[in-house]
């Protein structure tokens, strides 16, 4: 939640999805939540029908998690996060395509706010991925981890089909966090 610069990532394009399933953002990693949001129109079609809805887990409606949850929605809103992460995506953005968009190994970058996908090519203009046996991908991560670069490069499975992408999933990233040239 929030990390594309609005509450949720359907909001960039007029989406007002009639379900909408949220978890990790909802407790921002400090407690495990998830809620199913939904429309009027559905909210109304279960009253007017059974009016029942079968759901739910064991910790359903947990005070200490709702709680949390809460805090994180209020968190959010009173430090103008998503202001903030827009702010600070459209800087990313553009370090990261000055720095690397004409490398010879990267097909592409993309992303809103502060979640961006760098696309990492064996063939810039064809597009090939890597050798997935080279496992470029675990090769990179180490060498991030070891420059202080916390990423998640996605595995062999999708190099093969469409090469290695590495995600930035960053909600709070300052000025000074962002290189530019």
């Amino acid at each position: 939640m929030g990390r594309t610069g609005e509450l949720f990532a359907a909001e960039h394009e007029g989406i007002s999805p009639d379900l909408l399933c949220i978890a990790k953002g909802l407790g921002a990693g400090y407690q495990p939540i998830g809620a199913t949001l939904i429309s009027d129109t559905i909210y109304r079609c279960i009253e007017q029908g059974s009016g029942f809805f079968q759901h739910g887990h064991t910790y359903i409606g947990h005070a200490m998690a709702c709680a949390g949850a809460l805090a994180v929605q209020k968190t959010i809103e009173e430090r103008h996060l998503l202001a903030q992460v827009r702010r600070q995506g459209g800087r990313l953005f553009q370090s990261l395509f000055q720095t690397f968009l004409e490398h010879p190994y990267v097909g592409d970058i993309r992303g809103r706010g502060l979640f961006i996908g760098m696309e990492l090519v064996a063939n810039k203009e064809l597009k090939l991925p890597f050798d997935p046996q080279l496992k470029i991908h675990a090769r990179i991560k180490q060498i991030a981890m070891q420059n202080g670069l916390m990423c998640y490069p996605m595995g062999e499975r999708l190099m093969e089909e469409w090469g290695i992408t590495f995600y930035w999933r960053l909600l709070l990233l300052s000025k000074n966090n962002i290189l530019m040239r």
